[in-house]
């Protein structure tokens, strides 16, 4: 997926202010928790889909990763549970804006 080329500069600004944002605390401890729950559900799940493990699990095997899957996916889970707001902020301080995809060619009607 991407962008309309027409909206990368917008697209661009917003990613940056939203980042600022989350840097100057403006992002809500609900919010945080909210997205620590979206993500621990969806690594809690992988094994429920066929399709979502075998993806995970191809990917770790074609770059050749040397661990247990299984473990893997445990050290996620705690990861989520343990990582606090500051920690995400730390992070976010980190993160340097270097591409932000668009389509190119079509029209809107396509």
């Amino acid at each position: 997926l991407g962008i309309n080329e027409n909206n990368y500069e917008i697209t661009r600004k917003i990613i940056e202010e939203e980042l600022k944002k989350f840097i100057n605390d403006d992002i809500s401890d609900e919010l945080i928790k909210q997205a620590k729950e979206y993500s621990f559900s969806d690594y809690s799940t992988i094994d429920d889909s066929p399709l979502r493990y075998r993806s995970q699990f191809m990917n770790h095997t074609i770059y050749e990763y040397d661990f247990d899957f299984k473990d893997y996916i445990n050290n996620c889970l705690r990861f989520i549970k343990e990582i606090t707001k500051e920690d995400l902020k730390e992070f976010a301080k980190t993160l340097v804006l270097d591409n932000v995809f668009f389509l190119v060619g079509g029209s809107d009607d396509e």
